[in-house]
């Protein structure tokens, strides 16, 4: 069986390239997706649209379940245009690359209004998936990152963000593929540190190994990757529209539409980091305002 992929991403092509003398392996298998570990770093073989730097995307939009025909801990061999998995034969020629641009930040544009408007809108979403979801929000693991993170930080205490613990108690919370804990600090970690050599303060990075004793291998990868702004399209479009005076609210109506909660949850850490970076810079009070629409006793 052969599968022509259409684009293969930066990282997936810098990790296959390393690994030509090296074996991988299958990890995880979903219905239209797949994970493979070479040399420890992930790659992601999917049939979905969305361009990512882990992923490659295959031509083919639909076809039997992969868990029907691949394996887990199977043997991977890359030579010459072609991953070989058992019968399987993913075709990379003439595939497309997508690169990794990086999250240029070169200031936060977006108007106070946007932010409010888009915080609106992730509650009012959030509302509808309450009952079969968890909605981080609502928890304490979440009012304590506000409490010991974001709200010290927009008021000038900008080492704060060094203090992992706090990270800690957020990766792994909740149920799904990635977590919503997880994917909260994507999106926040990816927002504050394309921001930090703008404004002047230290970003934050967690450790691979601080990510995968806390959460699961193929969501803290992903995490892992994302605070150094190796994220998908989808997540680059909003994070880039911060720049911009209007267009935030309509990046997140793209992004929020990823997965169960994973958009929501991405999104809600840009929201937040943003607004906690333009409290510090600007000392408008945005925060609050923002905030106001998940917790009311901020």
């Amino acid at each position: 069986m052969i599968f022509k992929a259409k684009y293969i991403g930066c990282l997936a092509k810098k990790f296959l390239t390393r690994s030509l003398k090296k074996a991988g392996r299958t990890r995880i298998i979903l219905p239209n997706t797949f994970y493979v570990e070479f040399d420890g770093n992930p790659i992601i073989v999917t049939r979905k649209r969305g361009r990512a730097p882990l992923n490659i995307n295959l031509s083919q939009a639909q076809g039997e379940s992969f868990q029907r025909i691949i394996q887990p801990d199977l043997r991977i061999l890359f030579k010459g245009d072609t991953l070989k998995i058992g019968n399987i034969i993913v075709d990379l020629r003439h595939v497309e690359i997508y690169e990794c641009m990086g999250l240029d930040l070169d200031s936060l544009r977006v108007s106070d209004d946007e932010l409010v408007k888009a915080s609106f809108i992730l509650s009012r979403l959030y509302d509808l998936v309450e009952g079969r979801f968890l909605v981080i929000y609502r928890t304490s693991q979440f009012h304590d990152f506000l409490t010991n993170i974001v709200k010290p930080f927009a008021n000038g205490v900008e080492d704060v963000v060094q203090n992992p613990e706090p990270y800690r108690k957020l990766m792994g919370l909740g149920q799904g593929f990635t977590p919503a804990g997880d994917d909260f600090l994507s999106g926040f970690l990816a927002t504050l540190n394309a921001s930090s050599k703008i404004y002047g303060f230290k970003g934050f990075f967690l450790s691979k190994d601080d990510i995968l004793s806390s959460t699961s291998w193929a969501s803290g990868m992903l995490l892992y990757y994302s605070q150094y702004g190796y994220v998908g399209e989808g997540v680059s479009k909003i994070v880039q529209s911060l720049r911009d005076k209007v267009g935030f609210s309509d990046a997140l109506m793209d992004l929020v539409r990823i997965g169960h909660t994973s958009g929501l949850d991405i999104s809600l850490g840009v929201l937040v980091a943003s607004s906690m970076i333009l409290d510090l810079v600007r000392s408008k009070g945005i925060l609050s305002r923002v905030i106001r629409h998940f917790w009311t006793n901020f």
